[in-house]
């Protein structure tokens, strides 16, 4: 939900936020030019056209892509409004709505694997609590979105830990992490 804003709020936050700054069609365009045969992925493009990717914090899109498992838009939405009404912070909004943020590893936690089981993530529930557990959530949020940076561009070999006997951790923790690890 968009509500108004002032302007350079829109171009601080929420246009790179929503991915309104991100130009699909030139990434269409290219993906088209490098694999033009591929049937499947030209109808992928064309049903998933006009939906955005999010850039959200690192440990929300961490487990947003383990709820999204075996899953559709509107149930994965669901549950993520359940998480975060149930674990997640009151947020007063200026329309006098009330909502939630998403919740920190301590606060799933709290709630326990039974308890997000009754929020209706079922068999992912005990993949969120080992993702928490693992140390990739105990990383700050500057680390945290540099590793996700780094795995983007590829630098698997890499991390941003400053003791370098560690480097290879991260990847080696995210790997064994249940729910996500065989997608790296």
């Amino acid at each position: 939900i968009i509500q108004p804003c002032a302007v350079s709020e829109y171009e601080e936050i929420w246009s790179h936020y929503l991915g309104l700054d991100t130009d699909y069609a030139v990434i269409r365009k290219d993906l088209t030019a490098k694999r033009p045969e591929d049937c499947h992925l030209s109808e992928a493009m064309r049903q998933g056209s006009g939906i955005r990717i999010l850039r959200q914090e690192p440990w929300e899109t961490l487990c947003t892509f383990i709820i999204s498992q075996n899953n559709n838009i509107p149930r994965i939405k669901k549950i993520i409004a359940s998480l975060s009404a149930e674990c997640g912070n009151k947020i007063e909004c200026f329309d006098g709505q009330t909502r939630y943020d998403f919740p920190s590893p301590e606060q799933l936690f709290l709630c326990g694997e039974d308890g997000l089981k009754a929020l209706k993530t079922g068999f992912r529930a005990k993949y969120l609590i080992d993702c928490g557990h693992k140390d990739i959530a105990m990383f700050s949020m500057a680390e945290q979105k540099e590793f996700f940076s780094m795995l983007k561009k590829g630098y698997k070999k890499d991390r941003f830990s400053k003791n370098k006997e560690d480097k290879p951790q991260v990847i080696k923790t995210t790997k064994k992490t249940s729910g996500f690890g065989t997608y790296l």
